[in-house]
């Protein structure tokens, strides 16, 4: 068996389990997202309209802010911070900072804006009241549309949790 199967195998009985060892049911739409290796989401939906999915991790941030054209009408999961006092349920144009060690042992910080709309096609909330109330430095777990392949402009929030 392939090492990497065997990983996602592992990985997917793992998550299936929560806590306190009770299994977790997969949502009827998670069967639609599931990549072709069985490790994780390539496509999501974003309003009404399914667009390709990529889970970006701390140790990946580098390799993102680097190929960030790459990634021009995608949907993209990131971990991130907000760099903002005003309150994510305000709605608006949001500055975030991701931050983290590379693979290779150094040290990655950038800025990002995010618009933050309900009314956004491609939001999956109906109200910002659906947001976590965070602000300053909070981290966050950050999905939005990278319709411009740019960190300042053309980013639109799907969803948005904390850690």
């Amino acid at each position: 068996m392939p090492k990497t199967l065997l990983i996602c195998m592992v990985v997917l009985v793992f998550n299936s389990f929560n806590l306190n060892g009770q299994i977790l049911e997969l949502k009827e739409n998670d069967k639609d997202v599931a990549s072709a290796d069985g490790c994780g989401p390539s496509t999501i939906k974003a309003g009404n309209d399914t667009y390709p999915h990529v889970t970006i991790q701390k140790g990946e941030l580098a390799s993102f802010v680097d190929n960030i054209s790459d990634y021009k009408g995608k949907v993209v999961t990131l971990p991130l911070s907000m760099n903002s006092p005003a309150s994510l349920r305000e709605g608006g144009l949001y500055p975030f900072k991701g931050s983290g060690i590379s693979k290779t042992g150094g040290f990655t910080s950038f800025d990002i804006k995010i618009n933050v709309d309900p009314d956004l096609k491609c939001a999956n909330y109906k109200t910002l009241k659906e947001l976590p109330d965070a602000k300053n430095i909070d981290e966050l777990t950050v999905t939005f549309l990278c319709s411009e392949g740019a960190l300042n402009s053309g980013n639109r929030a799907v969803m948005i949790k904390r850690r």
